[in-house]
This record gives structure tokens, C-alpha cells and sequence, in this order.
């Protein structure tokens, strides 16, 4: 199952929501900062979710508004989020970063200078992004003991990068 799939069916164990409240929650909780959540997916998500039945849908009418779809978790969807949610444990699984596929073709393509300049410039980035974070965890962090040992795992993981960073830079 899919990070977006299991995102969205964990966000309907608590109670049955709108395609909108589940893209309020999503920005609430700054889940696109920690996960592959798109902006534009969650729509064709839900409606593929609904068509292998993890959750089904109503319409629902207030008075002043549009009817709505409510999305509900069924008990085989709560089934499909456990077992998801267990393999994203205990599955390690590759990872095949961009920078990889920089570094390793840059020798053939890339002058010296113009390669410890990308560095750099990655290095640059990959700070404020980890100076980002420290602010975007704000209160979520602190009340979510999950969502905090994520943080921390990406942090101890920029770390590291910048650590490589040093070392490939001292050495070009």
C-alpha cells in the first residue's frame, strides 16, 4: 500500500470526514514535510480507496452549502492501514536520493569546480530546509510521539549528510 493510501485511511480511524477536512489535516499537521502526500492527489486517492472498498462515502447537505462526500474507514480498510503500517516498519527499503545519481555522473560531466560549487549550493539548501523543520515541528512535534521520532530520524539523517558534505568538500 501506498504512503498516501495509509496516510489517508489513518486519518479516518478517528472519525468520518470531507476530501476537505482531510487536506485541512494534512496541512495542520505538516504531513508533506514528512511524507510523499501530493497536493493534488488526495481526491484521486479517496476515490481509489473507495473502489477496493477500504472506505465507503455519503453524501451529506447542510443547510447553505453544497452536498458533500463524508468518507467512513471500513473494517477491511482498518485491516489494509494495520498491515500497511507493519510492513512500513519492518521493511527496509532502498532509497535512490537524487544526489546519488548527481555524484555519481558528475565525474564524466561536471568540472571540478562546477561539482564543489552543486555541493555547496546542496549544502546551502539542505540547512535551511533543517532550520525549516526546527519551526515547522512546533506543537505537533511535541504532542505526536511518532511524528517526533520521524523529525528527529531526519534530522540525525541532514546530519549525517552535512557530515559527508565536509568530508567530499575537503577533499575537491
Amino acid at each position: 500500500m501506498k504512503q498516501n493510501e495509509l496516510l489517508l485511511l489513518s486519518l479516518l480511524v478517528s472519525k468520518d470526514r470531507y476530501a476537505y477536512e482531510l487536506e485541512k489535516l494534512i496541512d495542520d499537521t505538516q504531513m508533506r514535510t514528512w511524507s510523499e502526500i501530493g497536493f493534488s492527489s488526495v481526491y484521486a486517492v479517496l476515490k481509489g480507496l473507495a473502489e477496493e472498498e477500504y472506505i465507503s462515502f455519503s453524501y451529506e447537505k447542510e443547510p447553505g452549502s453544497p452536498r458533500r462526500k463524508v468518507y467512513h474507514l471500513e473494517a477491511k480498510g482498518e485491516e489494509a492501514l494495520k498491515q500497511g503500517v507493519l510492513e512500513c516498519i519492518t521493511s527496509p527499503r532502498p532509497i535512490y536520493p537524487d544526489l546519488h545519481v548527481g555524484v555519481i555522473l558528475s565525474e564524466n560531466i561536471l568540472t571540478p569546480a562546477e561539482y564543489r560549487e552543486a555541493l555547496e549550493e546542496y549544502r546551502d539548501r539542505l540547512l535551511a530546509f533543517a532550520e525549516g523543520m526546527k519551526w515547522e515541528g512546533g506543537h505537533f512535534v511535541r504532542t505526536k510521539k511518532g511524528v517526533a521520532a520521524v523529525y528527529r530520524r531526519m534530522q540525525l539523517r541532514m546530519e549525517a549528510d552535512l557530515n559527508w558534505l565536509e568530508e567530499e568538500l575537503e577533499k575537491n
